[in-house]
């Protein structure tokens, strides 16, 4: 390889761990890129667009390095990423798939095919893909993080709660690991842990117009209320235990009835099942059956 080239993409790749995203387009000109027609080049450029979202260019100079260079794994990850963004999650596994099997060791590759498959909630595939990513670098916190959220997903709290203490530890400022951590101590009801964690993240933060700051400092406000009065804390284990009892999770017709229908649904094993007190007619309804 050319010494200059090699230059040019060593430059671009140390760019954009020091995330100076613009340097690396004012860096990879278009005269440079044409000069050198290079896949490489022109992947790093498209990078760069990708991480400051600008998806229609990141498309340009990732499809211009695949026509150079098909066989460059990079090229097909940043364009996956790119499907990403535009919600095109079948299309961003397929690409994120043909990089890993240019690289079968590009743990970016697996944990960004792991969140695609998140999305499509199928937890188990995007498990194996995180996992993947985990075993290849042992110190990717983000790939721990994001398994953590799977775990969450599919209630399996403690595995979560692990995974986000992996990830901690690798990053004591991962703000939103901590965040997750609390959801998961949260569900539980492990109270004061999961408190610390939203202040914590809210201290990480350090941005009072953050939406996730604004919603874990609603959080902090009912945990200190579960914290405090016993009575609150016991409802609450109630309603959790109860929302588990009615939780019905194959296809269902809500229909508004009346608490005699209520108490025929509730008492007897009947395919119709009353799954939420909210489409009760009205709240007097709704208060007569949280006493019953």
């Amino acid at each position: 390889m050319d010494e200059n080239l090699a230059q040019l993409i060593q430059q671009a790749e140390q760019l954009f761990n020091e995330e100076k995203y613009k340097d690396i387009i004012e860096l990879l000109t278009d005269e440079l890129l044409k000069q050198y027609n290079n896949a490489a080049l022109y992947a790093w450029r498209a990078r760069a667009y990708s991480a400051l979202n600008e998806i229609e260019f990141t498309f340009l100079y990732a499809d211009k390095a695949i026509e150079i260079d098909p066989s460059f794994p990079l090229s097909y990850f940043v364009r996956g990423n790119a499907w990403y963004e535009k919600k095109e999650y079948d299309k961003a596994i397929n690409d994120h798939t043909k990089a890993i099997a240019l690289d079968e060791k590009y743990a970016y590759a697996y944990n960004n095919r792991g969140i695609a498959w998140a999305d499509k909630k199928e937890y188990d595939k995007a498990r194996y893909d995180f996992s993947n990513a985990i075993a290849l670098d042992e110190k990717y916190a983000a790939a721990y993080n994001n398994r953590g959220l799977v775990q969450h997903d599919k209630k399996e709290y403690d595995k979560a709660i692990n995974d986000y203490n992996k990830a901690i530890a690798l990053d004591e400022k991962y703000a939103v690991a901590y965040y997750n951590r609390a959801l998961s101590f949260n569900a539980i009801q492990k109270f004061n842990e999961a408190k610390s964690d939203y202040e914590q993240y809210i201290r990480l933060t350090n941005n009072s117009e953050d939406y996730f700051s604004k919603v874990a400092q609603l959080n902090i406000i009912e945990l200190d209320k579960k914290l405090a009065d016993e009575w609150y804390k016991e409802i609450s284990e109630l309603i959790s235990k109860i929302k588990k009892l009615l939780l019905f999770e194959q296809a269902c017709v809500t229909h508004y009835t009346g608490l005699s229908a209520s108490k025929a649904m509730i008492l007897t094993k009947s395919k119709l099942r009353l799954s939420e007190g909210a489409f009760l007619n009205d709240t007097s309804e709704g208060k007569e059956l949280f006493r019953y």
